[in-house]
């Protein structure tokens, strides 16, 4: 079965009813940062003072688990991974959340959100954006596994 970088997988304790805002996420490796934003198939993650420079892209099928109790996510990539991945396009951060997420908690309901939050541009992920991480986190196959890093 082909890993879906854009759904969760089974197992990972996703709640459709919670948004992610606010938890800390963890590498493979150590601290990545926390989410900046929560747009159902992939999260911002702004990952200063970690990572140096803009905040990353992270497709949600790299999320190996979600502790809700302690709020972090666990990615099953290590830091390296995310840190090489291509860079989002420009992100409106200074404008806060997006349209439908202002004035909600950490835990509060964003399902009404999330299909506007899933159009192209919103959040900085536009079809270009999709195409180069579903490249980026393609497993290794053939011969040219043996080239790739591991992670």
């Amino acid at each position: 079965m082909a890993l879906d970088l854009w759904e969760y997988r089974p197992g990972s304790h996703h709640a459709a009813d919670l948004t992610l805002v606010g938890y800390e996420v963890e590498a493979t490796d150590g601290p990545l940062g926390h989410v900046d934003q929560d747009a159902g198939d992939h999260l911002l993650v702004d990952t200063r003072p970690w990572v140096p420079g803009a905040p990353v892209l992270v497709p949600v099928g790299l999320v190996a688990r979600i502790d809700h109790l302690e709020l972090v996510v666990h990615l099953d990539c290590p830091r390296a991974r995310i840190r090489s991945a291509p860079p989002p396009a420009a992100v409106d951060r200074a404008g806060g959340e997006p349209a439908g997420r202002a004035g909600r908690g950490a835990h509060g309901s964003d399902a009404a959100a999330r299909p506007a939050a899933r159009s192209a541009g919103v959040h900085g992920l536009t079809a270009a954006n999709r195409a180069a991480l579903d490249a980026h986190y393609a497993p290794a196959t053939g011969p040219a596994s043996a080239a790739r890093p591991a992670g």
